[in-house]
C-alpha cells in the first residue's frame, strides 16, 4: 500500500495587532520646508492613546505567514502607481461599479481631488498596450495597473475625468473669475462716467491731434498714456506728459482732481494674467462639456450641468 500523506501542519491563528494603512505622501527632503527646523514633540505625545485608539486586533495565520506574497506585476512608474492606488482608495465606488460613476457623471462618488489626480498620473498610451500585450510573467497585474485598465476600457475616458473635474471645480473657478471681473467691470464704469476724467482725456487728445501730420484721430486706448512720458521736448527739458498735467492743472484744476471720484483700490489688486489664464479654463471647460454631450445627449446630469455652466460663463464676458 501506498505510503501515508504527511500530516499537515497545524494551522494556528494568532491574534496581531496592527494600525490602519495611512497613506501619505513623503517628502524625499525636509530642506527649505516646515518640518526642517521643527521641534522634536516626541517625548510630549501620548502615543499610548494613540495605540489604544487605532490598533486593531485581528487572527492571523502562521502558515500564510510563512508563504511568501505573490508578487504583482508592475508596468507604471512607482510614483504613477502610488498616487493611482490612493487615488482608487478615495473613490466610492467599487472597481465593478467604475463605469456607471463615469456614465452619470457623479462627483459625489469620484472628486475632483481623484479626477484631477488621475489626469496628472495618467498613463502614456504605450503604457496603456502593456496592460494588454501577452506575457510569460503571469503574475496578476498591480493595483493601479488593474484599475487603469478597466478605466481605459471606457469610450472617452479622458474626456469624462476631465469634464468630471471641471465640473468639481466649477464653483471655484467661476469665483476666481467672477470677483476680480466684477472689480475691473466697476472700475470701467467708475472711468466711463467720471467727467473730470473725460476732460483730461479729451485735453491729451487736442494736444496730440495737433502734434500729428497725418489724419486726425478720434481716440486713443489707454495703454497709449504710458507713451506720453517717452514723448520729450526739442530741449529735452520736459516731456509730453509732464507739459499736459501743467496745461491741466493750470487751466483745469478741478479736472485734474478727477482721481478723487475714483475708486480702484479692488481692481489695482486685480492681475490681468491670472483672470484672462482664469477665464480661458472656464471657456474650455463649458467647451468641453458641449463635447461630451454632442457625444451622449442622454447623460442628465452633463445637460443640467450644462446649461447652469453656460449661463455663469456668458455672465463673466
Amino acid at each position: 500500500p501506498p505510503p501515508p500523506p504527511p500530516p499537515q501542519a497545524s494551522l494556528k491563528s494568532v491574534p496581531v495587532r496592527t494600525f490602519p494603512r495611512c497613506d501619505v505622501q513623503p517628502l524625499t527632503t525636509a530642506e527649505k520646508t516646515v518640518f526642517q527646523d521643527a521641534p522634536n514633540f516626541t517625548t510630549d505625545l501620548n502615543f499610548e492613546k494613540l495605540d489604544r485608539l487605532f490598533l486593531k486586533t485581528r487572527l492571523h495565520s502562521d502558515a500564510k505567514a510563512n508563504q511568501p506574497n505573490k508578487a504583482r506585476r508592475r508596468v507604471f512608474k512607482t510614483e504613477a502607481s502610488r498616487s493611482i492606488e490612493i487615488a482608487l482608495r478615495r473613490i466610492g465606488a467599487s472597481l465593478s461599479d467604475i463605469d456607471r460613476v463615469l456614465a452619470e457623471m457623479d462627483i459625489s462618488k469620484l472628486p475632483p481631488l481623484v479626477t484631477v489626480s488621475l489626469l496628472k498620473y495618467w498613463p502614456e498610451e504605450k503604457e496603456i498596450n502593456k496592460l494588454y500585450e501577452p506575457v510569460e510573467d503571469k503574475a496578476p497585474l498591480g493595483e493601479a495597473e488593474m484599475f487603469v485598465k478597466k478605466l481605459s476600457s471606457i469610450e472617452r475616458v479622458v474626456t469624462k475625468l476631465k469634464v468630471m473635474a471641471f465640473m468639481g471645480n466649477f464653483e471655484e473657478v467661476l469665483r476666481d473669475v467672477s470677483e476680480p471681473c466684477f472689480a475691473l467691470r466697476s472700475a470701467c464704469v467708475a472711468l466711463i462716467n467720471n467727467k473730470k476724467l473725460t476732460v483730461v482725456l479729451q485735453i491729451i487728445l487736442e494736444f496730440i491731434n495737433h502734434m500729428r501730420s497725418e489724419k486726425k484721430i478720434q481716440g486713443f486706448r489707454l495703454e497709449s498714456l504710458q507713451k506720453l512720458s517717452s514723448v520729450k521736448s526739442a530741449d529735452r527739458s520736459c516731456t509730453l506728459l509732464g507739459f499736459v498735467a501743467g496745461n491741466v492743472l493750470q487751466q483745469f484744476p478741478e479736472a485734474a482732481m478727477f482721481h478723487e471720484d475714483i475708486d480702484l483700490n479692488r481692481a489695482s489688486k486685480v492681475c490681468l494674467e491670472m483672470v484672462t489664464s482664469d477665464m480661458q479654463t472656464l471657456h474650455k471647460g463649458v467647451d468641453l462639456c458641449q463635447y461630451e454631450l454632442d457625444c451622449d445627449s442622454e447623460n442628465k446630469t452633463l445637460a443640467s450641468f450644462f446649461q447652469l455652466a453656460q449661463e455663469k460663463s456668458h455672465e463673466t464676458s
